[in-house]
C-alpha cells in the first residue's frame, strides 16, 4: 500500500500478503461499521466443517451458510476492502444490510472495493446487498477482478428501497464465472449506474 510521501509499505505482489484462513470455522474476516480490510490473502480451506446459518434477506430462504465466507459483514456500512486476494471460500465477500424495522439506527449502505482480486470461490465472488427503508446506497468498485466462481456470479450488487442509489464500476474484470460476470439489481429506487 502507498503511504505518505509515496512510500510503499508491505509486499508489492498481492500473493505475498499475510494470510488469514478461517479454516471453515466461520468467516475468515468479519467486519462491522467503519471497517477496512487492506493487504491480505483471505481464504477458508476446510470444507468439512458444520454449517453456520445467518439471515440474509436476499437469499431464497433468508439463510446462508457463512462457515466458509471470506469477508462477512451483517447489517454494517462504511466498508472498505483494498489490495487483497480473496480466494478459496464459499462466498468471497458477503456484506449485507437490512435497514428496515425497529431499532435500525440508519439504513445507509456505503462500500468501496479497490485493487481486490476475488477468484476461485465456490459460490458468488462478491455480494454487496442493501435493503433500506430510506437513505442512501453508495458502492464504488475500481481496479478489481471477479473471476472463476463455482457456477454462479462474479459480482452481485443489490439495492432495494433506498431514496438514492449510486453504483460506480471502473476498470473491473469478471470472467469465467458460471452464470454472469456482474449482476446489478437496483430494485425500485431512483438510481445512477456509472460504468
Amino acid at each position: 500500500a502507498e503511504g505518505m510521501g509515496g512510500l510503499i509499505f508491505g509486499p508489492e505482489d498481492i500473493a505475498d500478503c499475510p494470510i488469514i484462513d478461517g479454516m471453515g470455522l466461520g468467516p475468515a474476516v468479519t467486519v462491522c461499521d467503519d471497517s477496512s480490510v487492506n493487504g491480505f490473502v483471505i481464504r477458508n480451506t476446510d470444507t468439512a466443517s458444520p454449517a453456520i446459518k445467518a439471515a440474509v434477506f436476499y437469499s431464497v430462504d433468508d439463510l446462508v451458510d457463512i462457515s466458509r465466507v471470506g469477508v462477512y459483514g451483517a447489517n454494517c456500512s462504511d466498508i472498505s476492502i483494498a489490495d487483497s486476494l480473496i480466494a478459496g471460500n464459499s462466498i468471497g465477500i458477503l456484506i449485507h444490510k437490512d435497514g428496515r424495522g425497529p431499532g435500525v439506527a440508519h439504513s445507509d449502505f456505503f462500500a468501496e472495493l479497490s485493487g481486490v482480486t476475488v477468484q476461485d470461490n465456490d459460490g458468488v465472488g462478491a455480494m454487496l446487498l442493501g435493503h433500506g427503508g430510506s437513505g442512501v446506497y453508495d458502492v464504488t468498485i475500481t481496479d478489481s477482478v471477479f473471476n472463476r466462481t463455482g457456477g454462479t456470479n462474479g459480482l452481485q450488487i443489490g439495492a432495494f428501497g433506498y431514496d438514492s442509489v449510486d453504483v460506480r464500476l471502473a476498470n473491473i474484470q469478471a470472467d469465467e464465472n458460471g452464470e454472469c460476470g456482474v449482476v446489478v439489481d437496483l430494485g425500485y429506487n431512483d438510481w445512477n449506474l456509472a460504468v
